[in-house]
């Protein structure tokens, strides 16, 4: 049954910069074929927006992450009762003596579990630590870093996610698991914890929000700056590492609604584990790259006419130029869609055409990695990188295909170098 709570029930919350909860409306499939990338000449906040495709992400596939996806609990220890102030959507903030446990995952991070001693006995209190701890644990280490607790309370009231701190309800915690979107919903609450803080409000982000021009749900619209990271991140994490649990439609949706939202997450270089990285969708199968004979970039011989990474033909290299185009091209992007708001002022490539022909001619070219597969989550995440100005490590971690032969960042930083606008 669909969750829909009155007018303006979540408008309030206990989070310091915002409410930080899941939506409780079911999505309802309206993946409209939009247009998007409009030119903005006005801040996102002024503009007129194409109908969100979704309510609320969490929604959109219950089969993102799943329990037979691999997670890095270990263990959970009694640490007995002790005075704690936690939130409780029932009450507000409450001074409770909640019973303590202690839960240890394999990457060195642990959580303190504290149950709200409304429970019958420590017995009653670990069972529901042991349920929730585990899924936790199968969340991007990424998002549980900042997680230094998590509060659970009786009631069927909202999750939440911020102030370091994961909150259930174990009520509303049943339905999610009768919809199989627990999860989900974790993701959506732990975005809160560890991103919002350092991104929800950053230049980067929201000029990701002015490009794209549309949201990824109305929940999203409705409160963009402080639901926005949230409400994105789930789809990012399904197109980016698990697009084989998601539809062809639903994969198109998402990458063409918020395609720079998509690029921001991917440049920042994030620890997924316990998460494997799928590599995401290649734009070109197997088989052509198998029966692809064009002859390898050779730097010793390169001319003024050989390929370069100034994809628009601005006589300069730009992440948000250059480097966006492709990882769209790699993402599938075709005609208006690849190329709005993508192209600097100086450009003498323009169409659509000509960038998907300049691009599709030179595949080889952008093998970065030389794995023999041409992916946006590899090749595309190292030239946006590069472009950002990573080096290093943090160039190459986690961009790497597994059958690459260009596998350190002296490799990787010269293959890009040597293909710089000619003078």
């Amino acid at each position: 049954m669909p969750y829909k709570l009155a007018d303006g029930e979540l408008t309030g919350g206990y989070l310091n910069f915002g409410i930080g909860v899941a939506p409780l409306w079911k999505f309802t499939w309206r993946a409209f074929g939009v247009g998007f990338f409009v030119v903005c000449q006005f801040l996102w906040t002024a503009q007129s927006h194409a109908e969100p495709p979704f309510w609320g992400t969490i929604f959109i596939d219950a089969d993102i992450i799943t329990p037979d996806d691999p997670t890095t609990y270990i263990s959970l220890t009694d640490s007995g009762t002790a005075s704690r102030t936690m939130y409780d959507r029932r009450a507000g903030w409450v001074t409770d003596t909640p019973y303590l446990f202690k839960a240890q995952y394999s990457d060195d991070l642990t959580i303190e579990i504290q149950v709200n001693s409304e429970f019958a006995n420590t017995d009653a209190a670990r069972v529901q630590a042991a349920k929730y701890a585990p899924i936790i644990g199968q969340l991007p280490r990424a998002l549980r870093v900042d997680v230094e607790t998590v509060w659970i309370h009786q009631g069927t009231e909202p999750f939440g996610g911020g102030n370091n701190n994961l909150l259930i309800h174990i009520g509303q915690g049943d339905l999610y698991i009768a919809d199989g979107i627990l999860e989900e919903t974790f993701v959506h609450e732990a975005a809160h914890t560890s991103l919002d803080a350092n991104h929800a409000q950053s230049s980067g982000w929201l000029a990701a929000q002015a490009a794209d021009n549309e949201f990824i749900s109305v929940y999203a619209q409705d409160y963009p700056l402080r639901e926005d990271i949230a409400e994105s991140f789930l789809p990012y994490l399904a197109i980016a590492f698990k697009p084989a649990t998601i539809s062809d439609d639903l994969y198109k949706t998402i990458t063409e609604t918020i395609p720079n939202r998509i690029a921001y997450f991917a440049g920042l270089n994030l620890d997924m584990s316990p998460i494997t990285n799928s590599l995401g969708r290649d734009s070109t199968g197997d088989e052509q790259a198998n029966s692809d004979t064009t002859k390898d970039f050779n730097e010793a011989t390169c001319s003024a006419n050989c390929f370069s990474f100034d994809i628009d033909q601005s006589a300069s290299l730009s992440a948000l130029t250059d480097g966006l185009l492709v990882i769209r091209y790699l993402f599938g992007f075709t005609g208006y869609n690849l190329v709005a708001n993508g192209l600097d002022t100086s450009a003498t490539r323009k169409s659509p055409t000509e960038i998907t022909q300049y691009l599709k001619n030179a595949e080889t070219d952008l093998d970065i990695d030389g794995s023999g597969d041409v992916a946006a989550l590899t090749d595309g995440l190292l030239l946006m990188r590069y472009l950002f100005g990573f080096t290093g490590d943090a160039l190459i971690d986690g961009a790497v295909g597994a059958n690459a032969t260009r596998t350190t960042a002296t490799e990787i930083e010269a293959y890009l170098q040597a293909r710089q606008p000619s003078s």
